[in-house]
């Protein structure tokens, strides 16, 4: 999950999944999934697929990396958080 600006709301949830390839799905199932398990203002409002996701050069994953393929970013409270959020 990353933040991607949201004028109004400040940000707004983008989930990226790497599906493991035995049970397709849609994002709109995802999404639908997600609102029926979690609050609402943590349910992506969308969704991008990868094959995998970028790491780190220790191993972790590079949300600098998603940040700047997916738009996020820019997170409240300053400073951009990288791996840590």
């Amino acid at each position: 999950m990353i933040g991607i600006p949201n004028e109004r709301f400040l940000q707004d949830v983008k989930a990226i999944v790497v599906l493991n390839g035995t049970a397709p799905v849609t994002a709109d199932e995802l999404i639908e999934h997600c609102r029926r398990n979690i609050a609402s203002y943590k349910k992506p409002k969308t969704i991008e697929f990868l094959d995998a996701l970028p790491r780190t050069a220790v191993g972790g994953k590079d949300y600098a990396a998603l940040d700047e393929k997916f738009g996020g970013g820019g997170y409240p409270g300053g400073a951009n958080l990288g791996a840590g959020h």
